[in-house]
């Protein structure tokens, strides 16, 4: 009888580890946007429609990143005010160096970011309320 307890009880853990296993994600994806212009930039921790400021959740000071300043291990987007512009850089991973992705940003403007990226954020003043140089 003891025997047939044990098997049991290590049946169960088996099934209780594998299931666990299975629950989990195959990998925990890591991004930070990083500010890398002299103003505020909006940034949004998850894309889902609600955020703590609105168009955004907070605003990431000039020379942090979100995973620095605010402890995020994933950031989904940013936005460009109105009257501002910004340049988009990624790298797909620390050691890269940055590449442009696409044209700049005219805000006001909510960017999806894809979180397989690092992102950087340049923003300036625009142009006019129609163009940003």
């Amino acid at each position: 009888m003891a025997s047939v307890v044990k098997r049991v009880a290590a049946a169960a853990v088996v099934t209780a580890t594998s299931l666990a296993l299975s629950a989990a994600p195959a990998h925990a994806a890591t991004n930070t946007i990083y500010n890398g212009g002299s103003v505020g930039v909006g940034v949004m921790h998850l894309w889902d429609g609600v955020y703590g400021n609105g168009a955004y959740d907070q605003v990431l000071p000039a020379g942090w990143n979100t995973l620095a300043y605010f402890s995020w291990s994933i950031a989904e987007g940013f936005y460009v005010g109105s009257g501002y512009c910004s340049q988009v850089w990624r790298r797909p991973d620390l050691d890269s160096d940055w590449t442009r992705a696409g044209s700049d940003v005219h805000g006001p403007k909510q960017y999806q970011v894809n979180p397989a990226y690092y992102w950087k954020v340049v923003a300036y003043r625009a142009a006019s309320s129609s163009s940003c140089v």
